[in-house]
């Protein structure tokens, strides 16, 4: 139960890059023509972004996600660790602002 647990908060650990690149798309594809509805599906976006960033980085501390080994010695991963917390935080709350 525990592995299944932390594969779900390793995955987790991808959505706040996918949700502003997703949404981003959105935008384009949805063509908003009025300003007001395009500026709330803006601000909605970031703070759905921020949220999920906080979300993550409190609930997935020391995660690792490998998304790919070139070499055995090389891969690339996404992690959380303290600095990437207090990095995180700071970013997606002066997102907002």
């Amino acid at each position: 139960m525990k592995r299944g647990i932390r594969l779900h908060n390793q995955i987790l650990l991808i959505f706040p890059i996918l949700v502003p690149i997703i949404a981003g798309i959105l935008v384009s594809v949805l063509k908003l023509e009025d300003r007001g509805k395009r500026q709330a599906f803006v601000g909605a976006a970031v703070i759905n972004s921020m949220v999920l960033t906080v979300v993550v980085l409190q609930t997935c501390q020391g995660q690792t996600l490998t998304l790919f080994s070139v070499t055995p010695g090389f891969t690339f991963a996404l992690g959380v660790d303290s600095l990437s917390v207090v990095f995180g935080m700071l970013v997606s709350i002066l997102w907002v602002f």
